[in-house]
């Protein structure tokens, strides 16, 4: 046997159904997906509520998982649905200005959900 493998640390041989590295990096990123869709045991990133809606996406690698519960979702229709924060129907990816715009307005727009969340666990 090689010297370059040691079955006590690794082995060469990839899970079944891949044929190359890629596919082994594919297939751990598939099972993340699998994890976060299991909404069971989820809770709400804002307010700490059962989840009812996640959303899941990949970002320089990162898999990045949302969780909203009834009330933080529909906090969140509730400020889109004023006409000043109305999301732009049409807009340029790479236009600055509009990129600047939408992020401002889902800044605005967390900050709101959040003022919501505070006010509820104030309440009596």
């Amino acid at each position: 046997m090689s010297e370059f493998v040691n079955r006590k640390k690794r082995s060469i041989e990839l899970p079944k159904g891949c044929k190359d590295l890629a596919d082994v990096l594919k297939l751990k990123q598939q099972k993340k997906v699998r994890e976060f869709r299991n909404i069971d045991n989820a809770r709400c990133d804002l307010c700490g509520g059962p989840a009812v809606w996640g959303t899941s996406f990949l970002s320089g690698g990162v898999l990045t998982e949302n969780w909203r519960c009834q009330q933080c979702c529909d906090d969140w229709s509730e400020f889109y649905a004023q006409p000043d924060n109305a999301l732009p129907e049409n807009w340029d990816s790479e236009d600055q200005e509009a990129v600047k715009r939408i992020e401002d307005l889902e800044r605005r727009a967390e900050e709101y959900v959040r003022r919501k969340v505070a006010e509820r666990k104030r309440a009596p």
